[in-house]
């Protein structure tokens, strides 16, 4: 049995793990790594339990099991009891998950070929997480070899031929050490801290991506001209031409902001032009972007003075279901700091909003500002991420890359530098400069068929003259570029950004369409973090439109303050705010010990209900049934004790040794047990009456021999 154990344990272990860590980023739980794969590791132990136990074990492994949760429930207070059933509905997931893997094994003893399947389509799934530069856990990465490995070994025991003892489980057991010691060593080697890029890879795979959209889009009756692009998002960073195409909605989106409220959703950034394109060689994903998050609440938390956080900076809260959109890209908000996997198409993000109308903030936007050591803390501590994830070293480090990125040398002609000069006189800080430009690019013409890029421009400098002094007409890609080459000129870091921005509708729902793709260029303000501009003509929002009221501004009109989404009446925002000390619970002895005792109560029950069934089971047996019954139970006993019987021993022989160690007469039960066994003589009722007394004397015999066995030499009597 404990082969089997062990067989099991060695398969099923790491084959639950790597499913449950994989299914983990789209539970849309909180619970951290550790937590998550103890409770995995927990569950296939219990149910490893439940298939090799006997059923009087098994029943009084459910009893405590029942036991426990209804303890844990009745724990919590009657209005608090289904928070802490939904708070943790992701154990049960867990559960299914893992008694999934255990049926999966089962299988795999009969089909031996399905456990390497299983392998090869994990190392797959390993292959196209890497692909895509998502990170990984490293305990994930361990269950999936560890599984590989052993399901290898078994495979490799079970189709070799072997002399002796042929058992594949206990080979695969035995040699179990040496591969668990290999894998040790391998998961104590340090690995990189970023991803391996791909970049070859992704490129292939992003031709292939590409001409699978026009090909699909071809046939949705959506026509491309080739002399003008489609509306909608694209991870091309190239744009000119006449937009043309249908109308399709992209996304779903249901949000905590305001009715009438704009909201930007960015898929990619760009860093570099040559005059006719974008190129992207940075990374701007979750972590990236937190970064950003964080400077900016450090900021604000460090200016805000008396004022309640919630009048300068919220959090909110959006979930976004993918619905006709060609490309499985994450659509994040500015400002995120979270992100759930809720299904493959829906995910969750929370983000933070600046109050851009209030006069601190465009106090602190004017002046800049500069984060130290302290206000990070204080800001992980807010935003409730871990300062491990985030050190202050690396955001230093992120800063010093960010103007790596996004401040090339740019230059422009003398005659569009005389041009900006003036435009910009009197502005004295990055900030009134960025207000300029998109003041200055708004002036000009908004048209969907500004015509093709002349081939001649083939630098930003080529650009800005065209745009400034020839077309002055376009759509969001031609003004966002041209902000962003100015920007660069005044020595301020900028960058492309291609996504989505549309409004929040009364219902705080909204269908986001592919004429929603828009093209924005984002600017950083030192110390506080990136900002979202809009100099496109015609399109709201931007650099000072973004705002709400204030409660003090809310009273002076009269009127009475309703905390948005996201705040307490207090006008507090709960999710900036340090959480208060819990009250101390109450502790009532009942609720633990009512369940404990009725748990108790009701295995007793169930015990003695299942000594009755089997009482009255046996006495319906012939005495010759009863008698083979109770010689096992005494060949168990004196296995348990140390006195069994060895493989290639006869009964005969078996008496014999056991008789130099215990009184004789205490194993007659051997003789009828080889009757049994080896004759079909009849069984009599006074020799089954003689096999029911057995075990007492046997019992004693056996006590008896074990301290004689116990006893140091020379002292037995």
């Amino acid at each position: 049995m404990m082969v089997s154990v062990c067989y099991d344990m060695l398969l099923l272990l790491p084959l639950s793990a790597s499913v449950s860590l994989f299914l983990r980023p789209y539970s849309g739980s909180s619970a951290g790594t550790a937590l998550w794969l103890t409770v995995t590791l927990l569950c296939q132990l219990y149910f490893i339990a439940v298939k090799h136990l006997k059923p009087r074990e098994r029943m009084l492994l459910f009893s405590l099991s029942a036991t426990l949760l209804i303890s844990c429930i009745l724990y919590h207070p009657k209005g608090e009891r289904l928070d802490f059933l939904k708070e943790n509905l992701w154990a049960a997931g867990i559960a299914g998950t893992v008694l999934l893997c255990s049926f999966t094994g089962m299988l795999s003893r009969r089909f031996i070929y399905l456990s390497l399947i299983i392998s090869i389509a994990g190392f797959l799934m390993l292959f196209i997480l890497l692909m895509k530069g998502a990170r990984v856990d490293r305990a994930l990465v361990i269950s999936v070899f560890g599984y590989g490995i052993f399901s290898f070994a078994d495979l490799r025991q079970k189709c070799s031929k072997k002399e002796g003892d042929s058992s594949a489980d206990k080979h695969l057991v035995f040699i179990s050490p040496f591969i668990l010691a290999v894998m040790i060593a391998l998961s104590l080697i340090r690995t990189p801290a970023e991803p391996y890029d791909w970049g070859f890879v992704k490129a292939m795979a992003e031709a292939a991506k590409n001409g699978y959209v026009v090909i699909a889009d071809l046939i949705s009756g959506i026509r491309w001209d080739g002399d003008s692009p489609v509306i909608g998002f694209s991870d091309r960073g190239d744009f000119g031409g006449n937009l043309g195409g249908g109308s399709y909605t992209v996304m779903d989106i249901t949000s905590s902001l305001s009715p009438g409220t704009e909201l930007y959703l960015k898929g990619m950034v760009f860093d570099s032009f040559d005059g006719q394109r974008w190129e992207s060689s940075v990374k701007d994903d979750l972590k990236t972007q937190s970064f950003d998050t964080l400077e900016t609440v450090a900021a604000v938390l460090d200016v805000k003075g008396d004022a309640p956080v919630s009048d300068l900076i919220k959090r909110v809260e959006e979930t976004v279901l993918n619905k006709g959109i060609g490309t499985s890209r994450i659509f994040y908000p500015p400002k995120s700091i979270s992100e759930r996997r809720q299904s493959s198409r829906s995910y969750k993000t929370g983000y933070y909003r600046l109050n851009m109308k209030t006069p601190t903030v465009t106090a602190l936007l004017n002046e800049g500002h500069t984060v130290t050591a302290e206000g990070w803390n204080t800001a992980l501590k807010e935003c409730g991420v871990k300062g491990t994830d985030f050190p202050f070293d690396n955001y230093l480090s992120y800063r010093e890359k960010l103007f790596d990125s996004y401040l090339p040398f740019t230059e422009i002609s003398p005659r569009a530098r005389e041009y900006v000069d003036k435009v910009l006189e009197g502005a004295d800080t990055d900030h009134e400069k960025l207000i300029r430009i998109e003041g200055l690019l708004k002036s000009f013409d908004y048209t969907d068929s500004p015509g093709e890029l002349p081939k001649s421009l083939n630098s930003p400098s080529d650009y800005i003259d065209y745009l400034l002094f020839e077309k002055r007409e376009g759509y969001c890609s031609y003004f966002a570029t041209a902000f962003v080459i100015l920007s660069r000129a005044c020595g301020i870091p900028s960058r492309y950004v291609q996504g989505y921005r549309t409004d929040i509708s009364d219902s705080f729902h909204v269908e986001v369409s592919n004429t929603d793709a828009h093209a924005w260029p984002e600017s950083y303000i030192d110390g506080v973090g990136w900002m979202i501009f809009e100099p496109t003509p015609g399109y709201g929002g931007g650099s000072g439109t973004s705002g709400w009221k204030t409660g003090e501004e809310s009273e002076a009109e009269g009127s009475v303050y309703i905390p948005d989404q996201g705040e307490d009446e207090s006008g507090e925002d709960e999710s900036l705010s340090i959480p208060e000390e819990k009250k101390d619970r109450v502790f009532h002895w009942y609720r633990i010990a009512l369940p404990v005792i009725g748990g108790l109560i009701f295995t007793l029950i169930l015990l003695a209900a299942d000594a009755f069934i089997k009482r009255k089971r046996y006495r319906k047996l012939d005495a010759r049934e009863r008698t083979l019954i109770c010689c096992r139970k005494d060949m168990q006993l004196l296995k348990r004790k140390g006195f069994g019987r060895e493989e290639s021993e006869t009964l005969s022989e078996y008496r014999e040794r056991l008789a130099s160690h215990m009184d004789e007469r205490a194993l007659g039960f051997l003789n009828l047990y080889e009757t049994i066994l080896y004759s079909d003589r009849l069984i009599g009722e006074d020799e089954a009456l003689m096999a029911e007394n057995s075990f007492k004397g046997l019992k004693k015999a056996v006590k008896a021999a074990g301290r004689r066995r116990k006893a140091p030499a020379g002292t037995e009597k």
